[in-house]
């Protein structure tokens, strides 16, 4: 179930003329099951003769839509949200943005409404016009799970969203999977808004995820960080909430790429590659006990680099530690199951500083054995390659 909620200026032009492709939209919504909510401070007797409130009237008057359309005041707005995971305000003014934060609803900008209120253009994702919008409705709407998960101890889970492996995919699933590669690996931004929707919908209907305190992305090999996922963590930040806008990772000296090593090396060397290299931001000291924290990254191969992030996190006392790649490679030299390779170390020094050294003091090479896939992912991703 989606619930849209929106002001006027979404669907009714500075003429209070409906605007062009409005009444398709709304058409699509009420059709596919969604609840359209439209929120104003203002009085029924006020809105009474308001060019919005004859537009949802022509839907109304049709039985079927009558238990979707709603008009309400916005100081009830959370009180719509609570039973539905997936809830999405389509707004251009500061106080819809002031709306969609304090509710946790994911905020859409629609540019073709844009107003002399700037917030919401710079914090929502924005839309160009509403058949854009019908696509990312209909990604949001699709995404059912995670095609994987891995609970790695009492505090850590890992998840990713989709397949990254070619092997085995159908074509349109193999679509997806290079539109994924084209942005995320190549910096591609096309799809970069459908990729940053579809994660935001299975955040929306995960509760943990959704009760994250701090946001972060795994540093890339180099000491700058992947704008790709810099933008998908600042949309699953406003999505939450949060304001902590710095990354809690920082790689301090570069270190090479995995893909130019042999996976043998790669495990062999394991996380101890990312812990001499990789620090938390000192910006976090002391902030970081008892905190939910959610680490992004684009796939997860090994596990190696999060098993780097887990025990720096771990060592810090961080409550619960939640990791999402966006896709999951599994390897058909382990069976067709995914590496991942669990490892602890000892940490001495200041975590925050280049000064900390690890000494690795366990290792199971044959942890992602106790990873579970959903295979029904598959056909989310074969939907999301029609979308794209």
């Amino acid at each position: 179930m989606i619930k849209i909620f929106f002001s006027d200026k979404v669907f009714i032009d500075s003429n209070d003329k409906v605007r062009a492709g409005a009444i398709d939209f709304i058409s699509f919504a009420l059709n596919s099951g969604i609840t359209m909510i439209y929120v104003s401070y203002k009085t029924e007797k006020q809105l009474k003769d308001k060019p919005i409130i004859s537009l949802l009237l022509n839907f109304y008057n049709s039985p079927v839509n009558q238990d979707k359309i709603k008009v309400i005041n916005r100081k009830n707005i959370s009180k719509y949200t609570y039973n539905c995971k997936k809830n999405i305000f389509l707004g251009v003014k500061d106080v819809d943005l002031f709306n969609a934060t304090a509710s946790k609803i994911l905020l859409l900008y629609p540019t073709w409404a844009a107003t002399n209120e700037k917030r919401c253009k710079q914090y929502g994702i924005p839309i160009s016009d509403f058949k854009s919008l019908e696509k990312l409705i209909t990604i949001i709407a699709r995404q059912k799970t995670f095609y994987y998960s891995l609970k790695v101890d009492e505090r850590t889970t890992v998840y990713a969203l989709t397949s990254a492996n070619n092997y085995g995919a159908t074509i349109n699933e193999n679509e997806a999977i290079n539109k994924l590669h084209e942005t995320l690996k190549n910096g591609d931004p096309s799809h970069l808004q459908a990729i940053m929707c579809y994660l935001l919908a299975g955040i929306m209907s995960h509760d943990d995820l959704k009760s994250t305190d701090i946001w972060g992305i795994m540093p890339s090999s180099g000491t700058t960080l992947n704008t790709e996922m810099m933008a998908i963590k600042k949309q699953c930040r406003y999505l939450t909430g949060k304001k902590l806008s710095k990354n809690i990772l920082l790689r301090h000296t570069e270190t090479s790429k995995s893909h130019g090593t042999s996976r043998d090396t790669r495990l062999f060397i394991g996380a101890k590659k990312h812990l001499d290299t990789m620090i938390l931001n000192p910006y976090y000291k002391d902030k970081l006990a008892n905190k939910t924290v959610t680490i992004l990254d684009d796939y997860v191969t090994n596990g190696i680099s999060f098993e780097a992030a887990r025990n720096l996190l771990e060592a810090e006392n961080v409550k619960q530690i939640n990791f999402v790649a966006i896709g999951r490679f599994r390897s058909r030299m382990s069976n067709g199951l995914g590496i991942y390779q669990k490892e602890s170390y000892s940490l001495a020094e200041d975590l925050f500083s280049a000064n900390t050294s690890a000494q690795l003091t366990k290792r199971d090479k044959d942890f992602g054995m106790n990873g579970k896939y959903d295979e029904s992912a598959h056909a989310d991703l074969a939907d999301l390659a029609k979308l794209f």
